[in-house]
């Protein structure tokens, strides 16, 4: 992607550059969020990557390896949190011996941020307008809940 974000800016009112801005604020400034040791991840985890079995409803696998990376192992939550909601992905990250849930769960949610940001970019890019009024729209969305 060789579009800068100055370029998608002009599409933001005010809040949206005071949210953004504030959402890298955030990331940028908390010392804990860059504290971590890479790990190979799928990239791409959400529920339509999901192989279930319909008798027994289990998970029987996963597809689609084509976004794995070495990285941030919290990146793993991006789409579990987007796709399934606060409460099923903190249950995710209880089970699977997470130290601190909750402080997981606001970096992930940072990620969200970036993702539409990103998405929005792309749209931008390939000239898929549908792209970015559905990035501003889950942005506006994502400020809406933040303000109760």
């Amino acid at each position: 992607m060789n579009l800068p974000l100055r370029k998608c800016v002009p599409l933001f009112d005010n809040d949206i550059k005071r949210y953004i801005a504030t959402r890298f604020d955030e990331y940028l400034k908390n010392i804990d969020y860059h504290s971590y040791e890479p790990k190979l991840i799928h990239g791409d985890l959400s529920p339509n990557h999901f192989l279930i079995d319909a008798e027994t409803k289990r998970l029987t696998g996963i597809i689609d390896f084509g976004d794995m990376s070495i990285c941030d192992p919290d990146y793993e939550y991006l789409y579990i949190l987007e796709d399934c909601g606060r409460g099923f992905t903190h249950d995710l990250l209880k089970v699977r011996g997470h130290a601190h849930p909750e402080k997981c769960l606001e970096k992930i949610s940072l990620f969200v941020t970036f993702d539409q940001v990103r998405y929005i970019l792309e749209g931008m890019e390939r000239g898929i307008d549908s792209w970015v009024a559905e990035g501003l729209a889950e942005i506006q969305a994502e400020m809406n809940i933040a303000k109760g």
